[in-house]
């Protein structure tokens, strides 16, 4: 399975999967001119990486049974945000906005128009954002600066 980091062109009528098209988000100006990019292929330790900055920003543990698979993680995520849609709706958009995942997208989940319930299309923009994360992590670490002690500002 690819990892794709995708966002809509300028409206030429694209659509994707679910029928979204660009007309379909109440910001366009946002959204203009971003492609999709392949940015490698998904493993097992991209899963891992994603399932663990998932688990630490919204506050879940595991349980007893393991997450082996994208769609248990999306199950679990799913469940925490529709108690936090129902009695933390201010802490779900904060940590929307700390990790990042763009407000049109936001807004549209949000929106009677969306396909799917509010937490679940709200868990697919959390697991594809923390998936771009986990793979910059990743790929791009910064090397070790060594001691710094003795340095002054």
């Amino acid at each position: 399975m690819a990892l794709i980091l995708a966002d809509f062109p300028e409206d030429n009528g694209f659509e994707d999967k679910r029928g979204w098209s660009l007309a379909s988000f109440p910001n366009r100006a946002t959204l203009q001119g971003v492609k999709i990019k392949m940015i490698g292929m998904a493993t097992p330790e991209d899963l891992q990486g994603t399932k663990e900055l998932i688990l630490r920003d919204f506050e879940l543990e595991e349980g007893d049974e393991p997450i082996a698979t994208e769609e248990d993680l999306l199950r679990l995520l799913a469940d925490q945000i529709a108690g936090m849609i129902e009695y933390n709706l201010e802490v779900l958009l904060s940590n929307l906005y700390r990790l990042d995942v763009q407000e049109a997208k936001v807004n549209y989940a949000l929106s009677p128009h969306c396909p799917e319930p509010a937490n679940v299309a709200l868990a697919r923009l959390v697991l594809e954002r923390q998936k771009q994360r986990a793979y910059t992590k990743k790929h791009f670490q910064q090397p070790d600066l060594g001691d710094l002690d003795g340095l002054e500002l």
